[in-house]
């Protein structure tokens, strides 16, 4: 995986073990921010503005992503920022609305690829403007 130094991942997951892993494979290649349950909101938001990539984990079947992404105030970020999404549950990538899809239980150099990929990617698109909040720039 390459080095991107000046760019950013917001890392949500429904499992922390998960969040952890995919927190220590990318680190060092890139700035990671976890969002972390029950902890102070306004707080995490702040650590991640200006993120470049959100990573959303769901190791339990039973997860949905949109369930997530509303309960963390993420839903807004949908074609804004780039979202990686790591489930069991299979759907085609969308690079209109930057929305791409790994397999879960994945390996971690397809993460890496996955994530070079969507980080080399054009900044055009849907992706500008962004909304107000933790989207913002």
């Amino acid at each position: 995986m390459n080095v991107h130094p000046k760019k950013k991942a917001l890392v949500l997951s429904d499992n922390e073990g998960l969040s952890r892993v995919i927190e220590l494979a990318l680190k060092g290649r890139i700035e990671i921010v976890r969002l972390k349950p029950n902890a102070d909101q306004p707080q995490q938001w702040n650590a991640a503005r200006d993120v470049q990539l959100i990573v959303l984990a769901l190791s339990s079947h039973t997860s949905e992503p949109v369930v997530a992404l509303a309960r963390a105030a993420l839903v807004d970020c949908i074609g804004h920022v780039p979202l990686l999404i790591i489930s069991e549950h299979s759907f085609v990538s969308d690079a209109e609305t930057h929305i791409a899809h790994l397999d879960f239980p994945f390996t971690i150099d397809k993460l890496y690829d996955q994530v070079d990929k969507i980080l080399q990617a054009p900044l055009d698109g849907p992706r500008d403007p962004r909304p107000p909040g933790l989207c913002a720039r």
